[in-house]
């Protein structure tokens, strides 16, 4: 098991439908507790250009968690020298 692992590091959103429904909330939204707001603002306040084309991160008490995975594969050689390998 993985402990303590930053869930959203493969992207900002790309692992939870939710996002976009607590981005649309704002800062101020009933979800707003999940989007790291405050460094977003003032991101955007330094870099005013910039800000419109980014998003929030998640907040950290709700990005971090135990996960767990498995994975399985396979490997077949041929006579002539070719290899197959199968990783899921």
């Amino acid at each position: 098991m993985h402990k303590r692992v930053n869930r959203s590091s493969d992207g900002i959103g790309s692992n939870n439908p939710l996002y976009g429904y607590w981005l649309s909330g704002g800062p101020n939204g009933p979800n707003a507790r999940y989007l790291n707001w405050a460094d977003f603002q003032t991101f955007s306040a330094e870099y005013p250009e910039a800000g419109p084309a980014g998003s929030p991160g998640y907040a950290i008490p709700y990005d971090i968690g135990d996960e767990w995975a498995m994975k399985f594969g396979g490997q077949y050689s041929f006579d002539f020298g070719l290899t197959i390998s199968y990783l899921y």
